[in-house]
Parts: C-alpha cells; sequence; structure tokens
C-alpha cells in the first residue's frame, strides 16, 4: 500500500474476461482497487453492462480523522454517471482521507 503514490486505472483484457465471468456466475457486486476519478467507475460500469449486468456499487470509507472504516450505501447504477458521481460525492463528504489534499 503506497498512500502518496497515484496509480493509473486501466482495465486489462484479463479484468474484462474476469468480469465476464463474475457476471456470468451472478456475482452480487465487483471490487476495483485504485478507483480516484468519475471516468474510473465510468470503465468499470462499461465493462460490467457489456457483460450483460447491473451490478450495484457498494461505497467503503476510511475516516482517518475519526479512525473509522464505514460501509455506506449500495447505489444501483443509474444510466447516469453525473447522477451516480452525485450519490457518491455525498457519502464521502464527511469522510476525512488519509491525505485529503489529494482530493
Amino acid at each position: 500500500n503506497l498512500p502518496v503514490s497515484k496509480f493509473p486505472f486501466a482495465i486489462s483484457e484479463k479484468d474484462r474476461a474476469d468480469i465476464a465471468f463474475a457476471v456470468a456466475e451472478g456475482a452480487d457486486f465487483l471490487a476495483a482497487s485504485y478507483i480516484g476519478r468519475g471516468r474510473d467507475v465510468e470503465a468499470v460500469r462499461e465493462v460490467v453492462a457489456a457483460a450483460g449486468a447491473q451490478i450495484p456499487i457498494v461505497l467503503v470509507g476510511l475516516d482517518y480523522s475519526r479512525r473509522v472504516v464505514s460501509i455506506g450505501p449500495t447505489i444501483a447504477p443509474s444510466g447516469s454517471l453525473e447522477a451516480d458521481m452525485r450519490a457518491i460525492r455525498a457519502y464521502y463528504g464527511n469522510i476525512t482521507a488519509r491525505h485529503p489534499s489529494q482530493f
């Protein structure tokens, strides 16, 4: 874990195959690491939709100021990235990141 590093987010062909397998098996959710931008969420949603599913997004927060880990609401993708990102930002609005200046 390198918290001050910025890893580029990209979906590989293996990721696409893994997502297709998860959708075919009826996965309840998917987890993606190092997502930091709306376009990263959209990239995952596009691959999931192409595989034929609409898997919900489960929000998890690490609030460093309160030393609390929280599991937030489940958001069903609405088809509107802007609407989904508003809901996601609303959840994370009260959570203090380890390095708040990066957000």
